[in-house]
């Protein structure tokens, strides 16, 4: 999974698929775009995510 901009940044689900990536130091409000991919390929996009505290994103990728 990457996350950007206006910070890239990348993470590695664990085996049963879930993922935390700590966004902490981040100005809240900002809008984020959200790729999964698998084997480098994008399947996978939820672009303008805004971040304002705890988001969890449920994604079933095919």
């Amino acid at each position: 999974m990457t996350i950007g901009p206006p910070i890239r940044c990348a993470t590695t689900t664990a085996a049963n698929g879930t993922y935390f990536v700590s966004l902490d130091s981040a100005p809240l409000g900002l809008a984020w775009d959200v790729r999964y991919l698998v084997g480098g390929v994008v399947r996978v996009e939820r672009l303008g995510v805004v971040v304002s505290g705890p988001v969890v994103l449920n994604v079933t990728i095919p």
